[in-house]
């Protein structure tokens, strides 16, 4: 049985993988495939297992701002690849003239501020509280 991929995996640094104990033998082209194969189904896990499964989630929500609190850490959908999404976070949320949450004012890497609409944020699980 697999073990279930959380946002905790990634900004907590847990592991998930195997050990780098493991014995691969001693053909060191062999290892670094069989690593590089771990690595990319770990990251067809991820999309998905949970950001799949998560964006469909809040699309089903009449209200998705709801679920964007300030405080809360975010990942920030960009053009790049997913490995290199920023985590921020949520410092001011923003409603439109409707009401729900729109544009969210966000605290990324290095202190610098960004504002995003919340189409492009997938919202962390609340796993550091």
């Amino acid at each position: 049985e697999p073990i279930a991929i959380t946002p905790a995996d990634i900004v907590g640094r847990k592991q998930c993988l195997p050990s780098s104990s493991t014995n691969w033998g001693t053909d060191i082209g062999k290892a670094w495939r069989a690593k590089q194969s771990l690595l990319k189904d770990w990251w067809r896990r991820w999309h998905q297992e949970y950001l799949k499964v998560i964006r469909g989630a809040l699309l089903e929500m009449d209200v998705r701002g709801s679920q964007i609190k300030e405080g809360q850490l975010v990942l920030i959908g960009d053009k790049k690849h997913r490995a290199f999404w920023k985590t921020c976070k949520v410092e001011k949320t923003y409603p439109g003239r409707d009401g729900p949450v729109r544009t969210c004012l966000l605290r990324g890497p290095g202190n610098k501020i960004l504002r995003r609409p919340i189409q492009l944020m997938y919202p962390l699980e609340d796993c550091f509280h």
